[in-house]
């Protein structure tokens, strides 16, 4: 199989001991930096520079309000966790749309009175169901970052669902939550890199292909996630093709023939 070229870098953390992450993302050019980890573009993100590129984790908690239709002007946003991946850029783009934003992290005093003030909250902390009834206050809309394993080896957020179903008034499952956000931010980003080296107006990007495959099995899920790409992909790219499966083994099967061919860009969106 021949890569005729490589448009965007995509680093999956962590990486192996023996490999320096840091001098890895250093090396990654920032026109080519899908996830928006480099120097370069977190610079531009907390300056509030456009041509800046947001990590997609952080783009895909400012698209799920989107689609909600939730607005965050003037509310106030409390974001649990600091790191460079999600806390901080989250922080800065909610910022850049007025919100008033709160930063949580290990030391800060009275974190739980902190995230009961919250209209919105954040919980990007890395730690398995620490966001319960004692944080959320009654009416908050709770958005759910993490990705954790609980005690039973299944997949659990920073947020115990359960126990604060009766508080919030929006809370994203994992899995199955910020994932259609990371996804749609990815796929922003491809865009938007693609039209920043055509035309800074953002014009129709010529000679590129995009192929798609959605894999799920709420086929509600998929129509809203196609209608979504759609709407981003219309105009910009010449050519897109998008695969939807609600059977895993169909898809398996398939997958290499679809995505064969690398003169496409392509993107594989598999939520469970």
């Amino acid at each position: 199989m021949i890569i005729r070229r490589l448009t965007v870098i995509l680093l999956l953390r962590p990486l192996p001991k023996h490999l320096d992450e840091e001098a890895v993302v250093d090396r990654i050019s920032p026109e080519k930096d899908l996830d928006g980890i480099s120097p370069v573009n977190l610079a531009k993100v907390f300056a509030g520079d456009k041509t800046g590129f947001a990590p997609c984790t952080a783009e895909a908690v400012v698209e799920m309000l989107d689609f909600a239709g939730i607005d965050v002007t003037g509310k106030r946003v409390t974001v649990v966790g600091r790191s460079l991946v999600i806390g901080k850029p989250v922080s800065m783009l909610l910022l850049k749309k007025n919100a008033t934003v709160t930063i949580c992290h290990t030391k800060t005093k009275d974190m739980k009175e902190e995230c009961r003030r919250a209209d919105i909250l954040v919980a990007a902390a890395g730690v398995a169901k620490m966001i319960n009834a004692e944080y959320v206050g009654k009416g908050a809309v709770v958005i759910d970052v993490g990705i954790n394993v609980d005690n039973n080896g299944k997949l659990c957020g920073d947020v115990d669902t359960d126990g604060i179903s009766s508080l919030a008034s929006v809370a994203t499952p994992v899995p199955g939550g910020v994932r259609f956000g990371y996804n749609i931010g990815a796929c922003k980003a491809f865009v938007y890199r693609q039209q920043k080296k055509t035309d800074k107006k953002l014009q129709k990007v010529k000679g590129y292909g995009m192929k798609v495959a959605i894999c799920d099995d709420s086929e509600q899920d998929i129509a809203d996630l196609k209608e979504k790409l759609l709407k981003i992909i219309e105009g910009q790219i010449e050519n897109c093709e998008i695969h939807v499966y609600t059977d895993v083994t169909k898809f398996l099967k398939e997958i290499h023939t679809i995505f064969f061919l690398m003169e496409y860009f392509w993107i594989l969106i598999c939520r469970r």
